[in-house]
């Protein structure tokens, strides 16, 4: 068995990836993921935030790098879990609850040096911990900027959030803009592509469903692959948001 080490940055595996954090509802994913031989800690819901959110990981928790993690206050279950596995978990300043936008205070992009976020939502610890790192808030309107951009690499995103789309090209990230649509999630008329996917390795990009079926599946295939990296669909089933999954552990290479 190969030893797994803690992804060193956030969304950033550099191997294939051992141990993610994922929504423990969705039992077509957490099915397909185990089939890959990944340890999975699944994150209970937020019963105080509205909507098919509150059972989303990237609601309840963000990877800080290494072995930090900053997890909901409210969320003692999934905070226990995680540091009885080993990682250093911190509570966020808020309580996340409630509707959009108060409850998105952990729904941030970090992408190396820069995070992506609406910084009039984000918790006190998590700018406190970015301000400390000499990491650069670049502040847009959208809440669920997590939900909203799929990380391809440290300077290449996916988005269909305006917004997300023109605050990557004047920081100098990589970007391509999609159309919205061709992603189901309870209780709303579409879902968002972060929110559908994961990277589970260096060069896999990792979708809840079938990504060959999305109206832009070609420029993401052609986008994608100027980086190095693959998308692959974890099922036949249509693209559904899932909150994403948090890759937390990798294999180590020698």
């Amino acid at each position: 068995m190969n030893k797994s080490i803690f992804v060193e940055k956030s969304n950033l595996p550099t191997s294939d990836v051992s141990e993610l954090i994922v929504s423990g509802r969705y039992k077509f994913v957490i099915d397909e993921l185990k089939r890959l031989g990944i340890s999975l800690i699944e994150a209970n819901e937020l019963s105080k935030v509205c909507g098919a959110e509150k059972y989303h990981a990237d609601i309840s928790a963000i990877h800080l790098c290494n072995d930090n993690l900053l997890v909901a206050k409210n969320n003692t279950l999934l905070a226990d879990k995680l540091s009885s596995l080993g990682y250093n978990v911190s509570l966020s300043g808020k309580i996340i609850s409630g509707k959009y936008p108060s409850c998105t205070a952990l729904n941030a992009v970090l992408l190396g040096d820069k995070m992506i976020c609406r910084a009039l939502s984000i918790d006190d610890k998590l700018m406190e911990y970015c301000k400390t790192n000499s990491i650069k808030i670049i502040s847009v309107k959208q809440g669920y900027a997590r939900c909203s951009t799929a990380v391809v690499a440290e300077s290449a995103v996916i988005t269909s959030d305006s917004g997300i789309y023109k605050a990557c090209i004047e920081n100098s990230i990589d970007v391509l803009k999609i159309e919205s649509g061709y992603i189901e999630i309870e209780g709303y008329d579409y879902g968002f592509i972060g929110g559908s996917c994961g990277k589970l390795s260096n060069d896999i990009l990792a979708f809840c469903g079938d990504i060959k079926a999305h109206k832009n599946y070609n420029n993401m295939k052609t986008f994608a692959l100027n980086y190095g990296v693959n998308l692959i669909s974890l099922s036949n089933k249509n693209l559904f948001d899932v909150g994403g999954f948090i890759p937390t552990k990798q294999e180590e290479t020698y």
